[in-house]
């Protein structure tokens, strides 16, 4: 049984079970603790969208698709295992302007999501998703 969610983004979406993820400790600073990852797997970006609160969606990637890293220590993801990395994005109307929070990535896992610390204490919460578009930037 498909669960409708009327999000303010997207309209009225239908999300099947198995799309679910139990976020038991949520996202810091977000209220609920019920999302589904919106769009193709394999998409350069997709959204979380919450199911507790219709108006939350948040812009999701792959940092290692732009080269950034992420480090997590044992203590952070213990139980969590090898999941998928994702950052949240921070959106622009410059592409230099746009951002990932490299400081609390969220892994994804069985149905399961934990927001949990990067390990790299340099791990920006802004960092630029085009680092080279920003140097750019600064040289103009």
């Amino acid at each position: 049984m498909t669960i409708t969610v009327e999000g303010t983004r997207f309209g009225d979406l239908e999300i099947e079970p198995d799309r679910v993820l139990q976020m038991p400790n949520g996202l810091i600073g977000i209220p609920g603790t019920r999302y589904a990852l919106i769009g193709d797997e394999d998409a350069t970006f997709r959204w979380l969208q919450s199911l507790d609160e219709p108006a939350i969606a948040l812009p999701v990637t792959d940092p290692a698709r732009f080269a950034h890293r992420i480090e997590l220590d044992g203590t952070d993801h213990a139980g969590i295992g090898d999941g998928e990395i994702l950052v949240t994005v921070r959106a622009a109307d410059r592409a230099e302007d746009f951002t990932v929070n490299l400081r609390a990535p969220i892994v994804v896992r069985d149905g399961y999501a934990w927001q949990v610390v990067n390990a790299d204490e340099h791990a920006s919460l802004r960092a630029p998703l085009f680092p080279s578009a920003a140097v750019a930037a600064q040289g103009r």
